[in-house]
């Protein structure tokens, strides 16, 4: 089946590329891999499923020059809900859980598609499903990352273009033709089902997993960044840890960027975005006015006048006091500077200058 699926992505990429001249070679092709693949899911029903039989079956389907050089790998259900890695250039078979929940594809392999080129495809469960009665070309479903998705429009496009070359006999028909494109490829599947087997093809390594927790992040990417998979939000800041790990917030830390504002505060609606009227939960300075958003405490140890020896650490300390939210409660209460504007007031001397005359004038509110 796997062996399958991958001559059918490059057979019908191969029509693809001379569409308009190989009509009917498509219909012929198309029914005959129908029959093919009818006989390998009959086979691998008999074999009880992918085994050893199934990968010698799979490599007498790829061409001779081919043979053995291309890994197989297979990820079990198991692998799967409990987070496993996808490696590149290698033909993986990836069976779901049976008890998994429905899922989006830029959460079962991770949100990396803009940039990876990878594709698949989706066995059927029964060949008389309605669904793939009711559609033509092989049963079953083709996936394929946003890159993919790209590249094939790309080569369809410039196909198109290169077969459109003399203006002799231009109709309306003849134009609207020329600009039309009939993808024989096509993105086909964005959500998966419980207990589905697909075949998978990256470029580049792919983290593949379920997500119990509905937080965005499956099962292989809370494992590398040590989240709770079964806690939608593992630190109690408020934003689900998927929003966190892909946001560039740290999903084990309340406060990411130490500015003693937790982080569901600073992303006022924890949609893991940095809207109008927000601080920025990564950066303990947003405005970079040299103020703390929120009420930091440094302390700095005084410099010797001399080469001090190796492991010296000098008694004198001196404490440095920067805040902008002294109550840490997201919000510009009266003698507060604002965190989003470096000059609160409009007087022209930013707030930091302001602040620190105060501070050296040791006055007793100095916001």
């Amino acid at each position: 089946m796997a062996g399958n699926a991958i001559l059918c992505y490059h057979i019908l990429m191969f029509l693809q590329w001379n569409h308009h001249h190989a009509q009917r070679l498509t219909g012929w092709a198309t029914l005959s891999l129908g029959i093919v693949f009818t006989a390998l899911v009959g086979y691998g029903a008999l074999q009880g499923g992918v085994g050893n039989e199934d990968e010698q079956l799979a490599a007498r389907l790829l061409p001779a020059h081919m043979r053995g050089e291309v890994e197989w790998k297979t990820i079990s259900a198991e692998d799967v809900d409990e987070g496993a890695t996808v490696p590149p250039h290698v033909n993986v078979i990836f069976h779901l859980p049976l008890d998994m929940e429905r899922t989006t594809r830029k959460v079962l392999l991770g949100p990396s598609g803009q940039t990876v080129r990878y594709w698949g495809y989706c066995f059927p469960e029964s060949m008389a499903d309605e669904d793939n009665a009711n559609t033509w070309g092989l049963p079953g479903k083709i996936f394929l990352s946003e890159m993919e998705q790209t590249k094939v429009q790309e080569t369809l496009q410039a196909n198109e273009r290169e077969r459109f070359t003399t203006p002799r006999g231009f109709t309306e028909e003849t134009f609207e033709d020329a600009n039309s494109i009939r993808g024989i490829i096509r993105h086909q599947k964005e959500v998966f089902e419980a207990g589905e087997t697909c075949y998978l093809m990256t470029e580049e390594v792919l983290p593949i997993g379920t997500d119990n927790d509905k937080d965005g992040a499956n099962s292989r990417v809370e494992k590398q960044y040590k989240t709770l998979p079964y806690n939608t939000d593992t630190d109690g800041d408020g934003i689900v840890d998927g929003l966190e790990i892909y946001g560039g917030t740290n999903p084990l830390i309340r406060d990411s960027d130490g500015d003693g504002i937790i982080d569901g505060i600073e992303d006022k609606n924890q949609n893991g975005r940095i809207d109008s009227g927000e601080t920025d939960p990564r950066l303990w300075d947003s405005d970079r006015d040299g103020l703390c958003d929120g009420y930091c405490v440094v302390d700095y140890s005084a410099r010797t006048g001399y080469s001090a020896p190796q492991g010296f650490t000098p008694q004198q300390k001196t404490k440095y006091v920067y805040w902008e939210d002294k109550n840490l409660n997201g919000q510009l209460d009266d003698g507060e500077t604002d965190p989003l504007n470096a000059d609160t007031d409009g007087d022209g001397v930013p707030d930091d200058i302001e602040f620190y005359r105060c501070y050296i004038t040791k006055e007793d509110d100095c916001n």
